[in-house]
């Protein structure tokens, strides 16, 4: 009797604790098994009857059955970043006098179709709530005494208390907007700036020509300059070789700058890093009316010194990283209340190891969704196909951006720094892969970059959020394909990216994951390749599937939309796709170049209408 006694009182804490946290359900009585045994430890005994009593037993702790916790935190996800706050919103043109909070209030009401926002509280490093960790208004007044810098006008509202969090949550609950917040684990923002900060608070101020954000400088907080010994690398060599102007001209770089800030991040072997964001993570959780918290880990994408820990040693602190958070959700969340526990990770498998991202581990660990990041370019072609498989049941999003190509691909803009803007069929194509393939639903990240960073500038295309949500909509709209030079850290980057290069005797060959429209493909499609330089004279051959491909002479855009940015159309050819070449899944374009010089390929497309 007293095994069975000790089976059952065991059981019974479990299924209890499992209740608390909303991840038992009705249909997990339906037979022996639990319908999600990745979820927490397999119930044993005598199966429903053990589990009946058990059930029970948790109403008698519990006092009263809690309310049904919804299903998922919904379809589409919109992650809401201080852009919307300073400088990628409609109204400062039309309010340039607007406050801080009315500017939060429009950013969330012009994305209300999204029902589940999760708002980016600043870089993760200085908070922008009530914290009696690290006081905002504290952090501030430190900053400008120390170095004679000005604020910006989000600084400022800091400044004199202010408490963006709260704005937040008030506002989407009157809304009837499920308020996440999604807290940044290791972001290097800004980390430049460091050595030049330190010099202003020895009473030396950066020279006129030191070139950087104010925002990003005065969000580097007193725990970040004070503690070099918990950085993840000491600064590259030829940084700290480098005299002043020199050092300027770095960071100045981006393709050196991203050493110097990736270096700057904190090493999460180190027991007091995590312990920050676990205090941070306490704060929000028991201060705010929160559904959920997403924790990101892609910005940035480096936690561990990858040469002296192993990928075991990794996933241990990680998991029990996640279980800490896990307890302080349950800990703060009301009776009959879900709280959702995210987490934004590599959309390749490849960035898990690093990382020390174990799909069904995390899962036990308490972990709810994972936000399958892209990184910053929308990638169609993901690794959603084999995760799927690995935690079934738990809900999967793809997370799509304002970008589809670099400026690589804009050659006949001739501008730098800016992006090809992501269409709404590429977006809606995304989608419906993505449905295809396993996700619940779509996750949006710097979707008000359209207004700021595309070429040519447009407003965000907030009328695609509800189709985005409904995948019977999707599977009966126009498809269009794209492989762009994407990259997705610490994975690498794609396929594509890494044979784009096709010369005479060495063919290329790119995969391309396609998922049929309701009723299948009827007509004939367009592919589309766009190469770096004109390429109009060089022999090519072009298979899709071993189908050898007709010519055509086409090459514009092919659908209407508010971006109509066509590429240089010296740098484009296309071919005739017929419907019967196509397949469900993957589909092998072939590139054979018979003679002459190799050629480079920057974007590729197939529109199926």
């Amino acid at each position: 009797m007293r095994p069975l006694l000790r089976l059952l009182y065991k059981t019974t804490l479990e299924t209890a604790a499992r209740w608390r946290r909303g991840a038992l359900t009705p249909r997990d009585f339906a037979s022996d098994t639990p319908a999600r045994a990745v979820r927490a430890p397999r119930l044993h005994g005598p199966g429903l009857t053990t589990l009946c009593i058990a059930f029970g037993a948790a109403l008698l702790l519990r006092g009263s059955l809690p309310a049904t916790p919804p299903a998922s935190p919904g379809r589409v996800l919109y992650s809401n970043d201080s852009t919307n706050l300073l400088g990628a919103s409609a109204f400062d043109r039309a309010d340039a006098h607007a406050t801080i909070p009315d500017r939060l209030h429009r950013s969330i009401d012009e994305a209300s179709a999204a029902r589940t926002h999760l708002l980016q509280p600043g870089n993760g490093w200085v908070p922008w709530w009530r914290s009696k960790i690290y006081p905002a208004d504290e952090h501030y007044r430190w900053y400008t005494q120390h170095t004679g810098l000005p604020l910006d006008a989000l600084g400022e509202y800091l400044l004199q208390g202010g408490d963006l969090v709260a704005v937040f949550v008030a506002h989407c609950r009157r809304r009837g907007i499920a308020p996440f917040v999604s807290l940044r684990m290791n972001d290097y923002h800004g980390a430049e700036t460091h050595d030049l900060l330190l010099a202003a608070l020895q009473g030396r101020p950066p020279p006129p020509d030191a070139r950087f954000s104010l925002g990003e400088a005065s969000s580097q907080s007193r725990f970040l300059l004070e503690h070099p010994e918990l950085r993840l690398k000491p600064d590259p060599i030829d940084y700290q070789r480098a005299d002043l102007p020199e050092r300027l001209r770095y960071i100045a770089e981006p393709s050196r700058r991203i050493r110097l800030r990736t270096a700057r991040v904190l090493n999460w072997a180190i027991p007091e890093v995590r312990a920050l964001k676990l205090g941070f993570i306490r704060e929000l959780a028991g201060q705010y009316d929160l559904d959920g918290l997403e924790l990101d880990f892609m910005r940035w994408s480096a936690l561990f010194r990858l040469e002296e820990i192993s990928v075991e040693d990794r996933v241990a602190i990680m998991t029990g990283f996640l279980r800490e958070v896990r307890a302080i959700l349950d800990g703060t969340t009301p009776p009959g209340k879900k709280r959702w526990l995210g987490v934004r990770v590599p959309l390749r498998l490849a960035g898990h190891p690093p990382l020390g991202i174990d799909l069904p581990r995390w899962v036990a660990a308490g972990v709810d969704f994972f936000n399958l990041s892209c990184h910053y370019l929308t990638e169609q072609q993901s690794d959603l196909a084999a995760i799927h498989p690995q935690i079934p049941g738990v809900p999967l999003y793809l997370e799509l951006t304002f970008a589809s190509a670099s400026d690589s691909a804009l050659v006949a803009a001739g501008r730098s720094g800016r992006f090809r803007p992501t269409a709404a069929e590429q977006l809606g194509t995304a989608a419906h892969l993505a449905y295809a393939r396993g996700a619940h639903g779509i996750s949006l990240f710097n979707f008000a970059y359209y207004r700021t960073h595309a070429v040519p500038p447009g407003e965000p295309l907030f009328s695609f959020l509800g189709p985005l949500g409904d995948p019977a909509t999707l599977a009966r709209s126009p498809q269009h394909y794209f492989l762009s030079q994407s990259s997705n850290p610490p994975s690498g980057p794609s396929q594509f990216a890494q044979e784009r290069s096709v010369q005479a005797g060495r063919p290329g060959r790119w995969l391309l994951d396609l998922a049929p429209p309701h009723g299948g493909w009827r007509l004939p499609g367009r592919l589309r390749l766009q190469a770096a330089a004109p390429f109009r004279d060089r022999p090519l051959t072009v298979t899709l599937n071993g189908v050898p491909l007709a010519e055509t002479a086409d090459v514009a855009e092919p659908y209407r939309t508010e971006f109509a940015h066509p590429p240089n159309q010296a740098h484009c050819r296309a071919w005739l796709v017929p419907s019967a070449a196509l397949q469900a899944g993957q589909n092998e374009i072939g590139i054979a170049l018979t003679s002459g010089p190799r050629v480079e390929f920057v974007f590729v497309d197939l529109s199926l209408p």
